[in-house]
């Protein structure tokens, strides 16, 4: 029957009735699947599968891709149904009313402000701060200014930075 041997369509029938029963399998069994032990058995399957003969061997790794697929739509609707719990009912942002709005935030506990010192207030004019008369660093005059040293131009730039 369709050039396949017994064994070959006794392999094919149950790996066949597998891929059936897939959505219907437990969530908890599905969930195995991400064991890393798991993995490692579901691959050497595969390959074993393959040995036996290329029919087998391709529906193996249908199979294996179908409870793989089975596991990540239920992964996948499982948070779907945690994300819409946590939205809104009637999709509305809750408002709070004047009275709410009026009262003190209490969720944020906030300490009393340290009083400052009176001697760390540095930026107070004062005596004992010093004085506030401004001597020019270089010369009596900004005309005084010197071209200070630097990179050369042109080409001469680009081998001052290779060297």
């Amino acid at each position: 029957m369709l050039g396949l041997k017994q064994n070959e369509l006794t392999w094919i029938l149950v790996l066949a009735g597998i891929a059936l029963l897939a959505p219907a399998l437990p969530t908890n069994m599905l969930m195995i699947l991400d064991n890393l032990f798991f993995r490692l058995a579901s691959i050497l399957l595969v390959l074993y599968a393959i040995s036996l003969g290329p029919q087998i061997g391709l529906m193996t790794l249908l199979v294996v891709g179908l409870l793989y697929l089975e596991r990540n739509r239920r992964k996948i609707s499982a948070a779907a149904a945690r994300i819409n719990a946590m939205d809104n009912d009637d999709g509305i942002a809750p408002q709070a009313t004047v009275a709410q709005e009026s009262m003190p935030q209490r969720t944020v506990p906030v300490r009393d402000f340290n009083e400052p010192e009176d001697l760390s207030l540095h930026f107070l004019p004062g005596d004992h701060l010093g004085s506030d008369e401004f001597n020019p660093v270089r010369g009596e005059s900004l005309n005084d200014k010197i071209a200070l040293a630097s990179a050369p131009l042109g080409a001469h730039a680009a081998l001052f930075l290779i060297l």
